[in-house]
């Protein structure tokens, strides 16, 4: 949140503006929120886990470890039909990959798979119209200083 002591980088911040929490909302204009009732969290891991298990008390926030979700997507799919959803959107912070498959953050501590990730959001749009995706921690930095080096080599394509 804003003014938070714990954290002040506004990139982390998503949740509590989706679900209108700490002015957010106004912050980022965004024409409503949703209540956190119809918000699940998953593959959350992190150092700072004592700190985002209390926020998610005090938002009233339902989370879903890694190894919950490490065999199969039963959980979630069980926990989006008692929410009564039809429509999914889905917010992809890259910090919950297992950094030895891609590296997108410091201290990023995430364990699941790119597969596993792959897998959960392929089995929810089977069953879920899947209306939108966002990418958080995305850090192109490699790929855009190669297309520079690219494009000032004489090359034929």
């Amino acid at each position: 949140l804003p003014n938070d002591d714990f954290y002040k980088g506004y990139h982390a911040m998503a949740v509590s503006a989706i679900i209108g929490k700490g002015g957010l909302k106004e912050s980022f204009s965004l024409p409503s929120h949703l209540e956190s009732s119809k918000v699940l969290l998953v593959g959350l891991h992190s150092k700072e886990a004592e700190h985002y298990a209390k926020r998610q008390r005090e938002f009233g926030l339902v989370s879903l470890s890694p190894s919950e979700v490490a065999q199969d997507s039963s959980k979630i799919l069980e926990w989006l039909k008692g929410s009564g959803a039809k429509k999914v959107m889905i917010h992809l912070d890259l910090d919950v990959l297992d950094s030895k498959e891609l590296y997108v953050a410091v201290g990023n501590t995430g364990q699941m798979k790119i597969e596993q990730v792959g897998n959960i959001i392929n089995e929810i749009a089977r069953d879920y119209e899947l209306v939108g995706l966002s990418i958080a921690e995305h850090l192109p930095k490699a790929q855009i200083k190669l297309k520079r080096l690219l494009e000032n080599l004489p090359l034929n394509f």
